[in-house]
Order: structure tokens, then sequence, then C-alpha cells
């Protein structure tokens, strides 16, 4: 499981109670929010996190290695499109991603970029001004 820009922990420790014994990979560009998450995870006895430094348009993974991804407020990533390559590259054929995007500033162009880049079933839903986007690597 990856969770893109971990930042606080919240999808991090979802994940962790969600796949049992598997691995979250946290990557996020700060070193200091991973070096805090890392401190949170230490307290509550959290084990089973790799914590990486590393952003949407390149991430520290090799190619399908991760069986799903999720993130949240896509609308900071400058490149879209390169993003949207990454985490395709990321994911195992059939691998799931889900995103949520506060702002649904260009929910749009998300899903047509996450379409280029291969992404199967991408679906978007609108709730409240929140923005889901969810897709399958083919």
């Amino acid at each position: 499981m990856l969770d893109l820009g971990a930042i606080d922990g919240l999808l991090t420790f979802g994940a962790l109670d969600r796949i049992g014994d598997g691995w979250v990979y946290a990557v996020d560009a700060s070193v200091a929010a991973l070096e805090d998450l890392e401190r949170q995870a230490e307290e509550i006895g959290a084990t089973g996190i790799v914590y990486l430094v590393g952003d949407a348009c390149v991430l520290p993974l090799p190619d399908a290695s991760v069986d799903a991804a999720v993130t949240r407020s896509p609308a900071h990533v400058d490149d879209r499109d390169e993003a949207a390559r990454e985490l395709h590259r990321v994911l195992r054929p059939g691998g799931r991603l889900s995103l949520v995007d506060t702002l649904d500033r260009d929910a749009d162009d998300l899903t047509r970029a996450l379409q280029d880049a291969g992404f199967a079933d991408v679906q978007l839903e609108r709730e409240r001004g929140v923005a889901f986007v969810r897709a399958r690597r083919s």
C-alpha cells in the first residue's frame, strides 16, 4: 500500500488497520513530516511502515510494487500527467488508486491524466466540494 503525501499519517494508519500484516509505504517530500509520522508510529506501537522521501512525480519505488495507492489533495501536484504515469508505474496490474481532492479544482483534468496514463475504470464523484477519484491499473 502506498500513502502518497503521508503528512499526518491519517491514511497511513488507516491503511495499516485494513491490510493487517502487509507494508505501507509512507511517501512525503518533507523529511520533518516523515520524522513526525515515525514518532507517532512509535508512540502507538505501529509497525509495517516504510518511510520514503519522494513526491508524486518521483516515487522511490520499483515498477509494479504496490497493490493500492491513496492520496489526498492532489491539487498541489505541479505535473498531474507525470504523477499519473508514476502512479501507474508503481501499481501492479489490477492495482487500485483512490484520490481525495478536497479542493476539487481540476478533478476533470486529473481524471483525464489518469486515463491517458493507462488507468481503467476511472470514476469521479463529487460531494459537497470534494472530489473522489478511483481508478484501476490496467
